[in-house]
């Protein structure tokens, strides 16, 4: 788990109040953390990438916040290395943040960015509800479920 794993944008306009400064400044800390927590992942997959000659497929999961989400330079990074070294490589976004509902708790969109068998073919993306590949899906969603359910995360 990560500063990523539980960020997401707080809603300051159902507050009676406007945040303090020692609220703001420790929201900006943790987004700053998750941001590194972020930069780390994409470091972590590169590094998965070089050392592991015998690597088939390679998933990674971003975080629930869309505004964490790898930057498009590093997916591309990300897809030129599987490409080079023909490994499979799919991203997985967690969807209950990004479409701002909790009934999407367990679904997730899982884009194909590589794929050796179609080389031919640009992204392919795909929406998993329940499980994917036998792996129960939203078992880390509690937590944004119940900051949806509280109004804490901006819905616009």
């Amino acid at each position: 788990m990560s500063n990523a794993q539980h960020n997401f944008p707080f809603d300051t306009s159902r507050l009676p109040k406007s945040l303090t400064f020692l609220e703001s400044e420790d929201e900006a800390r943790h987004q700053i953390n998750a941001r590194m927590d972020v930069s780390y992942m994409f470091h972590a997959a590169m590094s998965l990438l070089e050392f592991a000659t015998e690597l088939e497929a390679v998933s990674i999961w971003q975080p629930a916040d869309p505004s964490l989400c790898w930057f498009d330079g590093q997916v591309a990074d990300f897809a030129q290395t599987c490409r080079n070294k023909s490994i499979k490589s799919l991203i997985v976004y967690p969807m209950m943040l990004r479409w701002k509902k909790q009934e999407h708790w367990n679904l997730v969109k899982e884009v194909t960015i590589f794929d050796k068998s179609n080389i031919l073919s640009k992204h392919q993306e795909t929406l998993h509800r329940g499980d994917r590949g036998g792996i129960p899906l939203g078992l880390a969603s509690q937590y944004h479920i119940h900051a949806l359910r509280n109004h804490r995360v901006r819905l616009r």
